[in-house]
């Protein structure tokens, strides 16, 4: 009956109103470029791809940040680190691997954050400080599938659990050919400077003689 009834309806009032919007249970992240492709993410096969992070949440001094990490079999975190470096030496952070609540297909990768990078978060603001980035490696095996991903603050969650695909790719072929010819291009323009450099030499020297 519903579907099949016309009529008029008329608006008393109509009232546009800017809200801010909240940040979802304490914190949010974004994933990139995951969140631009449709929550799908391609992984050439043993290759290294990353992840950014923006993390946003108001930071606590003495609130331990974490991230989670599962992801399906095959596929690994090899590194992870602040998008700012706080110390030169510094290469990743610590990963911890443990068994997925997920079940045996997956793997989880925790990561505490350097107590620096926590401290610079900020709440409302797209700012490099925010990145955290994620390394991850594929074998040639793996058939990719499920990733989830959770953010916390002294074990609670921040905000609801995300989760996206994982597409491995075949690996990446690198011609060898193309290698050679550079090779052999390289030691061209090395004899061709050599030239050069002698040619000039020679003008100089039947310069200052004839002086």
């Amino acid at each position: 009956m519903f579907r099949k009834s016309t009529g008029t309806v008329r608006f008393s009032d109509v009232r546009l109103e800017e809200t801010a919007k909240p940040v979802a249970a304490g914190g949010n992240a974004k994933l990139i470029p995951v969140c631009w492709q449709k929550n799908v993410w391609n992984l050439a096969a043993g290759t290294p791809g990353s992840i950014f992070c923006d993390l946003r949440t108001k930071p606590v001094k003495t609130c331990r940040y974490e991230i989670e990490l599962d992801l399906p079999e095959g596929v690994e975190l090899t590194a992870a680190s602040p998008w700012h470096q706080y110390t030169p030496e510094r290469s990743s952070d610590r990963i911890v691997s443990l068994p997925s609540r997920k079940g045996s297909a997956f793997r989880t990768y925790r990561i505490a954050h350097d107590s620096k990078f926590a401290a610079a978060l900020l709440p409302d603001s797209l700012a490099w400080n925010n990145y955290y980035r994620l390394y991850l490696t594929a074998s040639g095996k793996s058939a990719g599938g499920s990733a989830f991903f959770r953010f916390y603050a002294d074990g609670k969650e921040l905000m609801p659990e995300q989760n996206f695909q994982i597409n491995v790719l075949p690996p990446v072929a690198f011609p060898q050919e193309k290698i050679k010819k550079e090779r052999k291009e390289k030691k061209s323009l090395a004899a061709i400077n050599f030239v050069v450099v002698i040619v000039w030499f020679l003008k100089l020297s039947f310069c200052f003689n004839i002086v």
